[in-house]
C-alpha cells in the first residue's frame, strides 16, 4: 500500500499526479485512494470503480487512455 502511494508522488515535470491529486480523484470517484493507486498502476479494479475513476480524472483535466470519453453521438430515431 505504501509503495502505491509513493508511486503517485512525483516530480512536478514527470506528468504523474501527486498524492494530493490522487486523494481528490478518490473523493470525487467515491473510492478508496488505494483503488486509485491500483487503477493508475494498471492493476485490476472493479469495473464500476474504474468507470468512476476515469470520469473523475477527465473532470479534473487529466487524460485517461484506458476509458474513452463518453460518446456524444445522438441516437438515430
Amino acid at each position: 500500500m505504501k509503495q502505491d502511494a509513493e508511486r503517485l508522488v512525483s516530480r512536478p515535470d514527470s506528468g504523474r499526479i501527486t498524492a494530493h491529486e490522487a486523494r481528490v480523484i478518490a473523493a470525487a470517484a467515491a473510492v478508496d485512494p488505494r483503488t486509485v493507486a491500483r487503477y493508475l498502476a494498471g492493476r485490476k479494479v472493479a469495473s464500476t470503480c474504474g468507470t468512476r475513476i476515469a470520469a473523475a480524472l477527465r473532470e479534473a483535466g487529466f487524460p485517461d487512455s484506458r476509458f474513452p470519453p463518453p460518446s456524444t453521438e445522438k441516437a438515430r430515431g
